[in-house]
C-alpha cells in the first residue's frame, strides 16, 4: 500500500503486492407485477431503475477519488424492462418474452449499448413426470469500437446479434 506521503499521481505498488479498496456497485430499485388467469395464462412485467453513476470505489488514502468523479460524470441512470407471458394448455406450454437493458450512458429502449432480447419457447409435459422444453432467444445491440485510442481514430459502429437455442429434457421426482 502506498505510504501517506505519496500522492495519487505518484502511487506505486506496495512491496507486498496488495492494495485494499472497496467497490460499491450501482444503486438499483425495481418492481414486478404479475397477472395469473385460471392457471392458464401468466403475464409478468419487471422494471428496474439503475443508477450507474452512483458506483464508487474507495480506499483509506482517497487515491481512488478521481475515479469516482469520472464515474459520476461519464455514467448515467437508465432502466431495464422485462416482459413475459406463458400460456399453459397442457400438455403444451407456450412462452414469449422481451427484455431491454438500458445503456450505462443513459439511453433506454434504443441506441448504442442498449441490449434488446426477444424470446420464445415451448414446453411439453408428459404423463410420467417427464418434460421437454425448447427455447429460442435473439439478442441485439450496437456499440462503438476503437481499434486505437479515441483521440487518434474514429469509432466503428458495430451491430451485434446473437441467437441462443436451448433444449431441456427432465424428470420430476416426487
Amino acid at each position: 500500500i502506498p505510504t501517506s506521503s505519496q500522492s495519487a499521481d505518484n502511487m506505486s505498488a506496495s512491496s507486498t503486492g496488495y492494495f485494499k479498496y472497496k467497490i460499491t456497485t450501482p444503486a438499483r430499485a425495481g418492481g414486478s407485477v404479475c397477472y395469473i388467469y385460471k392457471k392458464l395464462l401468466a403475464v409478468n412485467v419487471d422494471a428496474e431503475f439503475v443508477s450507474y453513476g452512483s458506483a464508487k470505489m474507495s480506499d483509506a488514502n482517497h487515491y481512488l477519488d478521481p475515479i469516482n468523479l469520472t464515474i459520476a460524470n461519464k455514467y448515467a441512470s437508465t432502466s431495464n424492462i422485462r416482459i413475459g407471458a406463458e400460456l399453459n394448455v397442457r400438455p403444451v406450454v407456450i412462452r414469449a418474452g422481451f427484455a431491454t437493458y438500458g445503456s450505462p450512458f443513459g439511453t433506454s429502449l434504443s441506441g448504442k449499448f442498449v441490449r434488446n432480447t426477444f424470446s420464445a419457447g415451448v414446453g411439453f409435459r408428459g404423463t410420467s413426470n417427464v418434460y421437454l422444453d425448447l427455447g429460442l432467444m435473439y439478442t441485439q445491440w450496437k456499440e462503438d469500437y476503437y481499434l486505437f485510442s479515441a483521440q487518434y481514430v474514429n469509432a466503428s459502429l458495430i451491430a451485434n446479434s446473437v441467437v441462443y437455442f436451448t433444449a431441456t429434457l427432465g424428470v420430476k421426482f416426487n
